[in-house]
């Protein structure tokens, strides 16, 4: 039987939470699934089988300069890069972990992507996003709006 292919998405695998969580996915599925990774940065700290999986880089922004509103507008331009790769390498689903890596996977509905969406919320989305800042409504928005497209 051959190997499905999944595309896993997340901002970077810093030594964190969520990271850890993907980390682990890929070094448990790897031998099941052809894993592509796909980061928005560079930045990989954990082991990984990487003679058996593929990892892609979609933007290579400065993860530690971030949460501004040119990181909001990117949102359609790497979404669109996503797509386009996925469709490249004909992967059917898309797992992602990480706000903004959910935001990129989920508009992939609006730009008429057939295959699963797949997110994982790592926090409590009413206490992460405090409306009343700026930042908070925009987060709160975007979860509002694009969340519901992923299964």
């Amino acid at each position: 039987m051959q190997k499905k292919k999944l595309a896993i998405l997340i901002n970077a695998l810093e030594v964190a939470g969520a990271e850890k969580v993907v980390a682990q996915i890929i070094n448990s599925f790897y031998k099941e699934f052809y894993i592509h990774l796909i980061l928005l940065n560079h930045t990989i700290e954990f082991e990984l089988p990487v003679n058996d999986i593929t990892v892609r880089i979609i933007d290579n922004s400065n993860l530690k300069k971030r949460k501004n509103a040119k990181d909001i507008l990117k949102i359609p331009l790497l979404a669109f890069r996503l797509k386009q790769y996925l469709q490249q390498e004909n992967i059917h689903n898309c797992f992602s972990a990480l706000n903004r890596s959910n935001y990129i996977n989920c508009f992939l509905r609006i730009l008429n992507w057939k295959g699963g969406i797949l997110i994982s919320e790592r926090s409590n989305t009413s206490s992460a996003y405090d409306p009343n800042t700026n930042a908070g409504k925009t987060g709160r928005y975007l979860v509002k709006k694009l969340y519901p497209f992923a299964e």
